[in-house]
């Protein structure tokens, strides 16, 4: 083969090969993060839990050494941790608007009367009332469970007991006001018991959206470990 063809072929080769590794994406996943990544955002520098140390304050040069795969395996564990604090705080409300819905029906209960008379067909000589039973007032109800979900503070509540109720019935009535009126300071601790729930929900689901970003943010510069 001429010398001329064998230098072409050599020359050939090495600007091939140039271009191939030229074509590589940087690896990442075990390089320094060095003074400032891309994103100066993505490693917030008075937050030392970020980067797993063996210090509790890592320093300027504890941070440069740090490499990319060690700062997403953090941020793996702390989207974890978060999804766990969210998913309690979840189970929280929950259970909180269980206990409502009980605590809710003692609040709006309201008496059934049923109509009495002596003497028919002249009732309108000897007649009275008795509660019957206990109902649900239905729009009571749902004002008092809304209010435990954060809505529109919930008003005390009493019955007022209707004309021509004989004493007894009306000690049925003052029985039913005191239940009325423990539910309603039940209910009074449960929606603020619910909002702290909710409030720690809150936080907790945007740390999870945090996390998530910087972990796209990284693997969208080629960090995957």
């Amino acid at each position: 083969m001429k010398s001329w063809m064998l230098i072409g072929a050599g020359a050939g080769a090495a600007l091939l090969g140039y271009g191939l590794l030229r074509g590589i994406p940087e690896i990442k996943v075990l390089k320094p993060l060095g003074a400032a990544p891309e994103d100066p955002g993505v490693l917030p520098r008075h937050d030392p839990k970020v980067i797993p140390t063996h210090t509790q304050k890592p320093d300027d040069e504890e941070r440069a050494k740090a490499s990319y795969c060690q700062l997403l395996t953090a941020y793996r564990q702390e989207l974890r941790l978060w999804k766990t604090k969210r998913d309690s705080a979840k189970s929280r409300m929950r259970e909180l608007e269980r206990l409502a819905e009980d605590t809710c029906k003692v609040y709006a209960q309201s008496p059934k009367y049923a109509y009495k008379c002596n003497g028919f067909p002249f009732c309108g000589l000897n007649e009275w009332y008795v509660v019957e039973r206990t109902i649900t007032d239905a729009e009571a109800n749902r004002l008092c469970i809304n209010a435990v979900k954060g809505g529109a503070s919930l008003p005390p509540r009493q019955l007022t007991p209707r004309s021509k109720l004989p004493a007894d019935e009306r000690r049925k009535l003052a029985d039913m006001n005191r239940e009325i009126s423990a539910a309603f300071q039940q209910v009074m601790e449960l929606r603020q018991r619910w909002k702290k729930a909710k409030a720690d929900f809150d936080h907790a689901s945007a740390k999870v959206a945090e996390f998530e970003k910087k972990i796209r943010d990284l693997e969208a510069q080629g960090v995957y470990c």
